[in-house]
């Protein structure tokens, strides 16, 4: 079979298909209530045993905060009024364990809710967690717990949220494989950014695969192989072992510099999602991070962050670079980055529509709360600012507006923050590059995002598989927004960067060094890579490859062009 080739790597194990479960509990009268009660027992142990176990993988494969979710978990089963509760409702109601255990959550959940608490409304997600995790154990519903397999495995599903991922560390997970999305996707950049291979947009792969079947998974090629053959095998094993030599003979540059033959320097930056990651950022000897997902802190739960939650993130991110740049880009939600609890309706276009620093300007609460977190944290090293979808003027000057408005706030509270800090803009929507030279006067920096701008600008949704001969940065348009921007910058004195997929892309590296990008933030597992292609380049001789490039006609040409390059390197 054939998909995207999502996330480079070879990854060998046995298919696990995981199809969600949807769990829907009736009311049944006619039971035996000492048998729904010895129902109810056995799945507390159940689930008390699964959490313990899962704080210790955590412990051991993530760390300690990070595992303390799991203990929090343990104390949410073993709290004496919601079990008190389940029981009364068994004892009164004459009714089965699970219909018991359903309606004494909902009744905690409706207080919680009503307690005007930020923490207290915050562990709403917790006990909605524990509860399904209670009666998914009582009806029989097998949960995939990734962090509890133990042997290879190549995971099949239609696609992943990013809460799935807290157990794909596990080292028995060799990669996945999901139906739907592109290489662009938010489960193929989280692919990128573990180092995991990932086949993205294989169709009908959760009922075409087998359970249990061998597969073997290029991420590089795309392809997927059922049931390989010994040569097969042998092939891609020794491919395997190859990219593994190749990894550790690129761990001599770590410690090296950014830097041309020509002696021009370069920032080789990572993107990342929450703050362990910058752990990986440092780890591949990244100079900072381009590009900070805030949006992850805000994603499956029930509630926004609080001001302390996302303070706490920021600064522990900017406490692991140690002085390197950290790029926070605000909440960019909508589009494909569901957030319940803010309520966008939906719509005919949700990419087109109220999403990223429209919501943002829009709800002033929201905006400051993040905005007071991200300058509290700029205090504790060198942290910039970052407005996603510009698209007009008017929207950078309301957002710089809001930045002085939350800097106003902490001065009476006297907190501290750096009062010179950075602000910039993210580059992804064709207005934004068309006027580029007007924003570059308001901005602080830009760092071009390619993901959002390619399918704004050649209208093909990144999301859509049938979809991906459009959703192509190598064509000609958007090489040409790219490059104007750049020029915008460099004319202005601004520093210009970019944190799309196509940063961290070997084949146009050469290119963008050539129009003059300054900073290139790709997945943490790129870094040394690029940073080795860099070392080899000579920026005098990079003037005809644009030039050359950029009179090219289609996407096919620039390729084939750049494949060329790249091989006489």
């Amino acid at each position: 079979m054939n998909g995207i080739a999502a996330s480079d790597g070879i990854g060998i194990g046995k298919a696990r298909i995981v199809n969600k479960p949807i769990i829907e509990v009736t009311k049944q009268n006619k039971v035996q209530t000492d048998v729904e009660r010895q129902k109810l027992t056995d799945a507390v142990a159940m689930t008390e045993k699964q959490l313990k176990n899962l704080e210790d993988v955590a412990k051991r494969q993530i760390g300690e905060d990070e595992a303390k979710v799991f203990e929090a978990h343990q104390m949410i089963l073993q709290d004496p009024e919601w079990m008190s509760s389940i029981e009364q409702i068994l004892k009164e109601e004459k009714c089965d364990a699970a219909y018991a255990t359903d309606k004494a959550t909902r009744a905690f959940i409706q207080i919680f809710e009503g307690i005007d608490d930020a923490y207290i409304k915050e562990r709403v997600a917790d006990l909605r967690d524990v509860s399904h995790r209670l009666l998914s154990n009582m009806l029989g519903i097998d949960l995939v717990d990734y962090s509890l397999i133990q042997e290879d495995t190549i995971l099949v599903g239609r696609d992943f949220e990013p809460s799935d991922t807290v157990g794909f560390t596990n080292p028995f997970i060799k990669g996945f494989i999901t139906e739907i999305g592109s290489a662009s996707s938010h489960s193929a950049i989280i692919a990128k950014t573990m180092g995991l291979p990932a086949v993205i947009g294989v169709p009908e792969a959760t009922k075409k695969i087998e359970e249990g079947i061998q597969l073997i998974i290029d991420g590089g090629t795309g392809e997927v192989f059922e049931s390989p053959s010994t040569d097969m095998m042998q092939k891609l094993t020794t491919k395997l072992e190859q990219q593994k030599e190749e990894a550790e003979a690129l761990k001599k540059l770590i410690t090296a510099e950014s830097m041309t033959i020509d002696g021009i320097a370069v920032e080789i930056s990572g993107n990342i999602a929450n703050p362990k990651d910058a752990v990986h950022v440092m780890e591949n000897g990244g100079d900072g991070v381009g590009l900070f997902r805030s949006e992850f802190l805000f994603m499956d739960r029930e509630t926004a962050p609080t001001e302390n939650e996302q303070f706490e993130a920021y600064k522990r991110a900017a406490e692991i670079l140690k002085g390197k740049p950290l790029i926070v880009r605000t909440l960019d939600a909508g589009g494909d980055k569901h957030v319940p609890y803010l309520n966008i309706a939906s719509e005919m276009n949700p990419f087109l529509g109220y999403r990223a620093i429209r919501i943002c300007l829009d709800r002033d609460d929201l905006f400051q709360t993040q905005l007071r977190a991200i300058l509290r944290a700029s205090h504790y090293g060198f942290v910039k600012i970052m407005f996603p979808m510009i698209a007009t003027y008017d929207e950078l000057r309301s957002a710089k507006e809001a930045v002085q408005k939350a800097k106003e706030t902490l001065k009476k509270l006297n907190q501290p923050y750096d009062e010179a800090i950075q602000v910039g803009i993210m580059v992804e929507v064709p207005s934004a590059a068309a006027i580029a030279d007007i924003l570059a006067t308001e901005a602080d920096f830009m760092s071009i995002g390619t993901n959002d701008l390619t399918q704004y600008v050649m209208a093909a949704d990144r999301m859509n598989e049938l979809l991906g001969n459009l959703n192509n940065t190598f064509h000609p348009a958007v090489l040409r927004m790219i490059y104007q921007t750049i020029k915008a910058c460099k004319n202005a004195g601004k520093m210009v960067g970019m944190c799309g997929e196509a940063a961290g892309d070997k084949l146009l590296i050469p290119l963008l060094l050539g129009m003059g990008l300054e900073e290139f933030s790709m997945s943490p597992t790129k870094i040394l890579k690029s940073r080795e292609i860099i070392r080899r380049l000579d920026t005098r001789a990079l003037g005809t490859l644009v030039d050359t490039v950029m009179a090219l006609k289609t996407a096919d040409e620039i390729k084939a062009y750049l494949e060329t390059f790249s091989r006489r390197l």
